[in-house]
């Protein structure tokens, strides 16, 4: 089980509600069209509002199961952005996850969360850590191009204080067995079950922009960007309304019945208005949304 709030965030925010006809796009189309979709985003708060969030409340154990780093961080700042915080830690250890960056950042969206069995309540995004204290970060982490660095989820109401002892969750006491400490606790829950090893990062030498744009791309073709549909708040990437005149590479384009789709791009790199060559990826099976493949992935036509 997860946090629903964390379930959002999985597709860093770039989900749409939607109630379209899925279609494959027409390679000889060239018709322009700007289209008003009736879609919203999830997991963004709209400027100036705190956002409610309904989530599922499960066991210290099942969110153990469900993370994928676990660091000993000792707690620097909080950084405001507005829509989001982010919490700094120095690592001094991590038990899992492979975590090699000196420093991590925890991201929170600023909102009132309230559990589906209406037991619990709290607010996420407040300043709820001491300065210089020790904390165990049993968290998601997820990775982006549109990330300055990765980011790292807590899926639940839990502070692991290590430096004062203090251990709760949905602001109950962690029960820890005799004769364990915390990290023990922790390792035995994490490897009573088999974890899936993530793939090593790509140490591949291109030998320009292009070349790893049609490697890494799931789809490469000329892409009409019609209009801005969305500027993100929560990361360096907007969303655009677009139509894709042909493919290079791919061939099943999920998009709406006029053939346009969206596509997350990170700001400043296209105009509406222009044609681009784009490599991008889709973000989920037979979803409309998708996301730039590379960070040089958009090239002019001329």
């Amino acid at each position: 089980m997860k946090n629903t709030l964390t379930l959002l965030i999985l597709f860093f925010c770039f989900l749409f509600i939607c109630s379209c006809t899925n279609s494959e796009v027409v390679k000889t189309d060239t018709t322009t069209i700007n289209p008003t979709p009736s879609i919203s985003p999830t997991g963004e708060p709209k400027s100036g509002r705190i956002i409610t969030v309904e989530f599922e409340k499960f066991s210290f154990e099942e969110l153990v199961l469900d993370s994928n780093a676990a660091v000993l961080g000792e707690y620097v700042e909080m950084i405001d952005h507005d829509y989001y915080v982010e919490y700094k830690f120095l690592v001094k250890d991590c038990l899992y996850g492979d975590v090699t960056d000196k420093e991590i950042f925890l991201y929170e969206i600023k909102a009132s969360r309230h559990s589906d069995d209406g037991t619990y309540s709290y607010k996420s995004g407040e300043d709820t850590y001491k300065k210089g204290n020790d904390y165990m970060l049993v968290t998601e982490r997820f990775q982006s191009i549109m990330y300055d660095h990765d980011r790292y989820l807590l899926a639940a109401d839990i502070i692991l204080n290590e430096t004062e002892g203090k251990y709760v969750m949905f602001s109950e006491p962690i029960v820890i067995p005799e004769g364990k400490d915390l990290k023990e606790y922790i390792l035995s829950i994490y490897n009573s079950v088999p974890h899936k090893k993530e793939p090593p990062k790509s140490d591949k030498v291109y030998a320009d922009s292009r070349e790893e744009m049609m490697e890494e791309s799931d789809f490469v073709g000329i892409v009409d960007i019609l209009s801005l549909t969305k500027e993100k708040m929560n990361d360096n990437s907007n969303i655009y309304t677009c139509k894709a005149s042909s493919l290079s590479k791919g061939d099943k384009l999920y998009t709406y019945e006029d053939g346009t789709f969206l596509l997350s791009l990170m700001k400043g790199m296209v105009e509406p208005g222009n044609t681009y060559e784009i490599g991008f990826d889709s973000i989920e099976e037979g979803g409309l949304i998708y996301i730039q493949s590379t960070k040089n992935s958009v090239f002019p036509v001329q």
